[in-house]
């Protein structure tokens, strides 16, 4: 009857009413009823979203296991391997050697690594460095020959050379570092100098200022870095700002100990581990304020003069320190970068005595994997820490 009908219709009014308030209450809540989540509002942007669950510190995890090995070597290069990176997804590792080859190596299932491509080729002198692009689409590399090499690795398995060889250095090329947002380069050589170039076209690089060189008449060796805004970069007798990467200016004074093969900003870009030579000592440097870096507590390491590098894990939490002479890699609880204590035994990366260990050690970038010099010097072993 009609009556049945409107009273049908009030009805759904009433329910519709209801269902349009309660949809405008939840719309206008900070808070999910169900989940305690922080809602949507109406243009799709999220309020706020849920804090991760804490997660156990690398230096936690050392502190009761040490790494385990992972799989054979990674084998093929016929010289020692002078340097190896991740690249930033994690799944690929470049390996560089005395060989005169790059490797790239498939990590993806890192119990069993596969080699990617053919060794990449064209340096006429032994491959001293290695480096991704932020992106992980360009790769860096130096050699004894005084040269730079660009690669297009957004194809890992298929690499192609960018351009020619970036030259300019008058000796052997060691350091390299990719700017944060990847558009400048930096290398550093035994001629003395530090030299920055301009990645807006990758394969017409170009210089982007006169070469810096340093004050104190040493080698540049391979200690470069920039820091993770960009806006700093450690070279090895001082700090610059290079906020305008064409006109770098010196932050500080230069130090009056030249740093070798080890430097590197923490995650965090307030701490840089350097290894310094003459004497020969690791050292980490608040540098909150890169125009005042300070010393932190005292040395945390002697170490031997040959291949010695540094490393942070990516959650900022341990320190690495490789030892090219013994082939030992030890790990630093910085809680306190000021009293900085050993966690665990040092890591013996060798299976075997006198094996030419190198001082390598990196890890992927979520601090799930290292990767040093294996059995001897001509392979690389990765290990699991989590």
């Amino acid at each position: 009857s009609r009556r049945r009908l409107t009273v049908a219709a009030t009805a759904a009014v009433v329910v519709s009413v209801v269902v349009a308030v309660t949809a405008v209450v939840l719309g206008t809540s900070d808070k999910d009823p169900a989940t305690g989540a922080g809602a949507a509002p109406t243009n799709g942007t999220p309020l706020s979203t849920p804090s991760p669950t804490p997660t156990t510190s690398t230096a936690d995890v050392l502190a009761s296991t040490p790494p385990a090995r992972v799989g054979q070597p990674l084998s093929g290069h016929t010289g020692a391997v002078a340097a190896a990176v991740f690249s930033p997804d994690g799944h690929t590792l470049a390996t560089a050697s005395d060989d005169q080859t790059v490797r790239l190596w498939d990590v993806g299932d890192p119990a069993t690594p596969t080699p990617l491509a053919e060794p990449l080729t064209g340096h006429t002198n032994g491959v001293t460095n290695v480096a991704f692009s932020s992106d992980g689409h360009i790769l860096a590399t130096t050699s004894l020959d005084g040269t730079v090499r660009l690669w297009d690795t957004t194809n890992p398995a298929a690499p192609v050379p960018l351009g020619k060889s970036l030259t300019g250095h008058t000796d052997a090329v060691f350091g390299v570092a990719f700017s944060p947002d990847g558009r400048t380069l930096a290398t550093a050589a035994n001629d003395q100098t530090v030299r920055l170039w301009n990645l807006a076209d990758p394969e017409h690089a170009v210089p982007l200022s006169g070469p810096l060189a340093n004050e104190l008449g040493f080698a540049a060796y391979d200690g470069l870095a920039f820091s993770p805004d960009g806006h700093t970069l450690a070279t090895a007798d001082r700090l610059w700002n290079v906020t305008d990467p064409a006109s770098p200016t010196p932050l500080d004074q230069p130090r009056d100990a030249p740093t070798g093969s080890g430097l590197v900003f923490s995650p965090d870009g307030r701490l840089l581990a350097t290894y310094d030579t003459f004497p020969y000592i690791v050292r980490l440097w608040n540098v909150t304020d890169p125009a005042k870096p300070t010393p932190l507590g005292q040395p945390l390491f002697i170490v031997s003069e040959f291949w010695f590098s540094v490393a942070f894990t990516p959650d900022g939490s341990t320190l690495a320190t490789a030892d090219g002479e013994d082939g030992s890699i030890r790990f630093w609880n910085i809680a306190d970068p000021a009293n900085p204590t050993l966690l665990g035994q040092p890591l013996d990366t060798r299976s075997t005595e006198d094996t030419g260990a190198m001082g390598v050690v990196t890890f992927s970038p979520d601090g799930t994997l290292l990767a040093t010099v294996g059995d001897d010097a001509n392979t690389i072993q990765l290990w699991k820490l989590r």
